[in-house]
């Protein structure tokens, strides 16, 4: 069957002097096939040989059919329960005095809520992304703890030449903190180089889960390279935070990242402009 569909695949490409010579290579092959006939019938529709390619039309390639949202995620919840047991023995004068003592010391119940939403077209790439976690302890004394980690949407192109990302997000380089409410924007001006613009304010966590309220902000721009056929890649990039208006950090730094099937290197370089200091 294989030889077959190898003069067949010619016929249907229009090579048909390669697809004879596959089919009578088949019936030597192969004198006694069960499909002796249709391929005999195969042959003997080719055109005569020299024949000249037929020309094909171009066909306008059809338009990606836009995708409606699709949304998913999970809620998950774990419960946790912890005993503490603590037997003793006093030895005092003539008789031990044995003790015992119980202590309810973990009960809390952990709630986390994940979803993600995509949204494909013929020219971008929609998402969202929604996560928080609720621990409820159930312990007097003890406070409860919400974390509101991240919802935010972003959009890149499908030729991925532009990319933002609008909300509570994490930061993935460039100087930016862990944490943070803002937009990231980038555009791709070659396959190799992408220039990139961040503005937000940081989001620290206190205790109960409540976010700092100091207030904060920062901006900063920053330039990748990422050659597609070379294992390495990194950029530079320049950030300064304020607090409550006055500047408490001005720097500028390097990344580079070097992958490939055997090792994985990273590096980070940073000069504080204020302090003066590496």
């Amino acid at each position: 069957p294989a030889q077959r569909l190898i003069g067949e695949a010619w016929q249907k490409n229009g090579e048909f002097d390669k697809a004879r010579v596959e089919f009578e290579l088949y019936l030597k092959l192969y004198p006694d096939a069960a499909d002796k006939k249709q391929v005999n019938e195969l042959l003997a529709k080719l055109p005569a040989k020299g024949a000249a390619k037929p020309v094909h039309v171009a066909v306008s390639k059809p338009k990606l059919i836009e995708e409606q949202m699709q949304v998913f995620g999970g809620l998950t919840q774990y419960y946790y329960k912890g005993v503490s047991h603590t037997d003793s023995l006093l030895i005092g004068g003539t008789t031990p005095t044995a003790s015992s003592f119980t202590l309810n010391d973990q009960s809390q119940l952990l709630t986390m809520l994940d979803l993600t939403g995509r949204k494909r077209t013929e020219n971008a790439d929609t998402r969202m992304a929604f996560r928080d976690s609720y621990n409820r302890n159930f312990l007097p004394g003890k406070q409860s703890e919400n974390r509101f980690d991240m919802a935010y949407i972003e959009q890149s192109s499908r030729n991925h030449t532009y990319k933002y990302r609008l909300g509570r997000q994490t930061g993935t380089g460039g100087g930016a903190p862990g944490r943070f409410d803002g937009v990231l924007a980038g555009y791709s001006f070659t396959p190799s180089w992408r220039v990139n613009g961040v503005i937000g304010s940081p989001v620290e966590f206190s205790l109960g889960g409540v976010a700092s309220g100091s207030k904060k902000d920062f901006a900063g721009v920053s330039v990748d390279i990422a050659p597609p056929s070379y294992p390495w890649s990194g950029n530079g990039y320049f950030i300064q935070q304020r607090v409550g208006g006055i500047v408490d950090r001005r720097a500028v730094g390097m990344e580079a990242h070097y992958f490939d099937m055997q090792r994985n290197l990273m590096g980070l370089f940073v000069y504080d402009t204020i302090y003066k200091k590496i």
